[in-house]
């Protein structure tokens, strides 16, 4: 917007809403909230990337509607790190996910 670069730092209601063609989505770091509804209705996003050593808050029903079994993928410092994220992302929606965990400082 007008030459600006914006950091995006939280991720609000309905900010990726019924994208029936989504196949994958990355979480920047800068990332610390994601809303709740934030991502709903994508059906065929298998595939998600987040960078969790910044990631602070999930709420509850964040992830809602997205493919049963999506791979999520998340960068973390250590496993206690991973552990929580992984802990928010399922309360978040992403009960039936399967996360990976790889290591980045």
């Amino acid at each position: 917007m007008d030459g600006q670069t914006y950091t995006v730092t939280s991720i609000g209601k309905g900010a990726v809403k019924n994208c029936k063609k989504l196949t994958s989505l990355t979480i920047p770091e800068s990332v610390v909230k994601i809303e709740k509804g934030a991502v709903t209705g994508c059906g065929k996003l298998g595939k998600i990337t987040v960078n969790g050593n910044t990631l602070k808050t999930v709420q509850k029903g964040a992830f809602k509607g997205v493919k049963a079994g999506a791979k999520v993928t998340v960068y973390a410092k250590d496993q206690k790190t991973f552990d929580k994220v992984v802990s928010m992302l399922k309360k978040g929606g992403l009960k039936n996910a399967k996360f990976k965990f790889k290591k980045k400082n």
